[in-house]
């Protein structure tokens, strides 16, 4: 599915990136998958950062609910939300 993607977590948007979403290996879970190629992956203090294709461990792994993305895992400090907007 293509979407855009929030550059920021919720309420703190700027400007929207083109993403890809597609299931993770983790059933229920997806991966986001930015322009330039790269998953997005968040850190366990909630900092954001990029990896390579194909990564699929738990920082890379997000739950779709409705229009937003969450990334909750064990470890995670705060879940982090970030704003979906589905491409129709």
């Amino acid at each position: 599915m293509n979407a855009y993607l929030s550059d920021k977590p919720i309420l703190s948007a700027t400007k929207w990136r083109r993403v890809t979403i597609s299931p993770s290996s983790n059933t229920g879970h997806v991966n986001a998958w930015l322009e330039n190629g790269t998953q997005l992956s968040v850190r366990p203090d909630g900092s954001e950062e990029t990896g390579p294709h194909g990564s699929d461990g738990a920082w890379e792994q997000a739950k779709q609910i409705g229009n937003r993305l969450v990334y909750d895992y064990a470890g995670i400090a705060t879940p982090v939300v970030y704003d979906l907007m589905v491409m129709g």
